[in-house]
């Protein structure tokens, strides 16, 4: 039962495809039987950034690679306690964090008609930073949610991987596909950066109902990138894990990983 209320409760929150936080914890990794540490991390622009650091369980082994969870626009990092725990049970180092704004994270005035905000992408590089001085000789990448996988490709740190799900890296292409096929108006920051390509390994989950972050976006980013490996499923917005079976969803990401 409680997964069932989990699984209903975090796919109403993906779908809200606006920025709405949550800022109280619906779950821990407690509630999963996985433990943690939580800690703060300070921004250079002076926001405190509420983190989770997962910890491996002592009966597998742990793998070289340390994955950094990166929200979708809603929600917080509670919503996505059991999508992580298949790769923490796998023996990766996972770690997830709230934007300012959501969860335990600084207060951050937040307009919830905007699709998401640039201050996000200095969240994720602390988090980055601190990581990589945490975990110096470990592979590092990012596994995006929705606005997370934009989110993503604004980091102007370096990592060695990035797996992907609801993926764009225009933020106009959504904005219109919002107004046409859910007859929404979002708005945007001033500036916006189109990110045309990748060059590092990158794989990404796009479900074929979804008329939001569409296939064809993810289509074209592959096509224009040399590294980078496109899985679709017969699913909307954010559904991979759930309506994909879901052993073909993990084996992939671990296939992925392993080829690294």
């Amino acid at each position: 039962m409680k997964y069932i209320a989990f699984v209903i409760t975090s796919l109403i929150s993906l779908n809200s495809l606006a920025i709405n936080p949550d800022r109280n914890y619906e779950w821990t990794p407690e509630t999963f039987g996985l433990t943690y540490q939580e800690y703060q991390l300070v921004t250079p622009d002076g926001f405190s950034i509420n983190v989770w650091e997962y910890t491996v369980p002592d009966s597998v082994n742990k793998k070289e690679e340390v994955i950094i969870a990166v929200g979708p626009d809603a929600g917080n990092m509670s919503y996505s306690v059991y999508q992580l725990k298949a790769l923490v049970e796998r023996g990766y180092k996972v770690i997830s964090f709230d934007y300012r704004g959501f969860g335990h994270s600084n207060d951050f005035e937040i307009n919830k008609d905007f699709l998401y905000y640039n201050e996000f992408a200095i969240d994720l590089d602390t988090v980055i930073k601190a990581t990589k001085a945490k975990f110096p000789e470990s592979k590092l990448g990012l596994y995006g949610m929705s606005m997370g996988t934009y989110i993503s490709l604004l980091s102007r740190e370096n990592v060695d991987f990035c797996i992907a799900e609801a993926f764009f890296n225009d933020p106009h292409k959504v904005v219109n596909n919002l107004k046409i096929n859910k007859s929404k108006e979002v708005l945007l920051p001033a500036q916006v950066e189109i990110v045309e390509a990748s060059s590092i390994p990158t794989l990404i989950f796009c479900g074929t109902k979804d008329l939001v972050t569409s296939c064809d976006i993810a289509d074209q980013f592959e096509e224009n990138s040399k590294r980078v490996q496109s899985i679709k499923f017969e699913g909307d917005h954010m559904a991979g894990r759930i309506t994909m079976p879901e052993g073909d969803y993990y084996n992939s990401i671990f296939e992925f990983l392993e080829r690294l």
